[in-house]
């Protein structure tokens, strides 16, 4: 979290030292007094987590007046830790949970897991405003762990990514999450425009590879259903007429479209 301590150049005083020291912040990438860092800490109490680790007692301090604690990783290990080392950035635990999950970090899996994190818990993700911004959220056995993730999902097969499946409106969790490829992500997509017939509910695109009626009619008679007065299962499955001859209409792929 401290990257730098900085003493500002009009301060000469040594009694006034402690209030001229400031740090820099990772997190927020700014200048700020010890004491508004400090604070920013949450407080370590026994039987709390802190990241991988469960605090199990609070030991004596060390020669430096440091708070120590006994502390257990999610693997099992017990180890003492000083309260500095909780909140270090990026704990994950002890030395053989930590080279766990360093070597996963380049994989797909891992790419995936981070960024379907960031753009449901980052306002400065470029796409946060159509998930986080929106309410769509990760479930908390995913946000805690990638081998839980990495357990539910298994590994990604080629030319897919994440999915939100079967609700494309849903958060992020087991049961509503699959690898998909690209035409199975587009045919999924929140505004794309789904038909039920017989109680089956598809996309045009979906439909037209059963029906063989082009996925562009398909589309285009549910969306003038009103007016044309075809319903959902003419809209699917009645084939194209040829215009007709000598017609006044104008436009001629209309007739081909709704005519019936």
């Amino acid at each position: 979290m401290i990257a730098a301590l900085q003493r500002h150049p009009s301060m000469s005083n040594d009694r006034q030292v402690s209030r001229c020291l400031r740090v820099l912040c990772r997190a927020c990438r700014r200048w700020a007094p010890i004491g508004e860092i400090a604070m920013q800490y949450e407080p370590i109490a026994v039987g709390s987590k802190i990241g991988r680790w469960s605090v199990l007692e609070e030991l004596s301090k060390d020669s430096h007046h440091r708070r120590r604690f006994r502390c257990q990783c999610e693997c099992g290990l017990i180890k003492v830790i000083r309260a500095d080392g909780l909140h270090r950035p990026g704990n994950i635990g002890c030395c053989a949970c930590a080279k766990r999950t360093h070597a996963l970090i380049d994989t797909p899996e891992y790419s995936s897991w981070a960024s379907m994190k960031s753009r449901c818990s980052n306002p400065n993700d470029d796409h946060w405003p159509r998930y986080g911004g929106v309410g769509v959220t990760v479930c908390q056995r995913w946000i805690e762990s990638f081998e839980a993730f990495l357990e539910d999902m298994g590994q990604r097969p080629d030319n897919t990514t994440l999915d939100r499946y079967p609700d494309p409106f849903g958060n992020y969790e087991p049961n509503n999450c699959r690898w998909a490829t690209p035409s199975e992500q587009q045919n999924n997509r929140r505004d794309s425009v789904r038909i039920t017939v017989n109680g089956v509910t598809k996309t045009p695109t979906e439909w037209s590879r059963i029906t063989g009626v082009s996925a562009a009619a398909i589309a285009s008679r549910f969306y003038y259903q009103k007016d044309n007065g075809f319903t959902n299962e003419e809209c699917v499955s009645l084939p194209l007429m040829k215009p007709v001859a000598n017609s006044r209409c104008r436009r001629k792929s209309q007739c081909v479209l709704f005519t019936k």
